[in-house]
């Protein structure tokens, strides 16, 4: 499976094309798709000739400029793919050499939203029995900082996030199917 696109709060983002929708493109000689293929492949070509260029990666084939980039930052949905990261049952595994963290999960759809939720910037890397650990990017100071989402005393999941040049603590719990994104200042 691979993440191109999603739907926050009734507003798509995403414009990836698969390699089935490119072959039928091709095949059937659909002019929108052809301009979708060449727009993305005329993008790609831009950015190739840039340092900051990374490979493909197996499971994210998603652009939307509105939020790559750390530009989510300026959407409101940050907690759409912080909970991506966090409400899995996923094992990473970090290659010591590099620092790669690949996951092993149940399912390729549920592989496909950490790693999308990776790419965006809330980057899962450990797993204990009743705690995650994650990087994300902070939207006030630009910094990567780490955060652990953990089992408290029996209350389901509690995220805490400690930012040190701001004296703030966000709580984020989960009850049931009812989301609370709760900040203490």
């Amino acid at each position: 499976m691979e993440f191109i696109k999603c739907s926050v709060a009734g507003v798509a983002y995403g414009h990836g094309v698969t390699e089935v929708e490119q072959v039928t493109g091709r095949s059937n000689g659909s002019p929108i798709l052809h301009e979708r293929i060449n727009g993305l492949k005329s993008k790609s070509n831009e950015i190739g000739d840039s340092p900051d260029r990374k490979e493909p990666i197996k499971g994210f084939n998603f652009t939307d400029e509105r939020i790559m980039n750390g530009n989510w930052v300026n959407e409101p949905f940050a907690d759409f793919f912080r909970l991506l990261a966090i409400c899995h049952t996923a094992i990473p595994e970090v290659d010591e050499e590099t620092g790669n963290v690949s996951y092993e999960a149940e399912s390729p759809d549920e592989a496909a939203f950490v790693i999308a939720a990776g790419e965006v910037g809330f980057k899962f890397y450990k797993r204990t029995q009743n705690c995650l650990s994650m990087y994300e990017l902070d939207p006030v100071s630009g910094n990567e900082v780490e955060s652990f989402s953990c089992r408290l005393l029996r209350q389901g999941m509690k995220q805490i996030i400690i930012h040190l040049e701001i004296p703030e603590i966000q709580a984020l719990e989960k009850v049931g199917e009812k989301m609370a994104v709760v900040k203490v200042k």
